[in-house]
């Protein structure tokens, strides 16, 4: 390995990569460049490792859709308490045009 290379990327959990398919692909592509992609939960090398990695992604996956249920939930909630939705500090006024 040349000095400055990168030999592994490392994250603190594997969804941290991303949803499934998208972790796998990107291990698959750095692996091409000899660079691992790792994280603190991803099972080690060898069988055991990729069976909890591809189990890990479909878990990301459901997480996912989990948070983003939750997001629309209290969303609508905010909504039905006449509470502005979105990311705007407060209403418009004339000075904002």
């Amino acid at each position: 390995m040349k000095k400055g290379e990168i030999a592994e990327v490392w994250a603190w959990s594997w969804s941290r990569f991303g949803e499934s398919p998208v972790p796998e692909v990107l291990r698959i592509e750095l692996a091409e460049h000899s660079v691992i992609l790792r994280s603190m939960d991803d099972g080690g090398e060898g069988l055991g490792g990729e069976i909890m990695r591809a189990v890990m992604g479909v878990l990301s996956r459901n997480e996912q859709r989990e948070r983003v249920r939750r997001s629309r939930m209290g969303k609508r909630s905010r909504a039905r308490q006449g509470l502005v939705v979105g990311n705007a500090s407060g209403p418009a006024t004339a000075s904002d045009a």
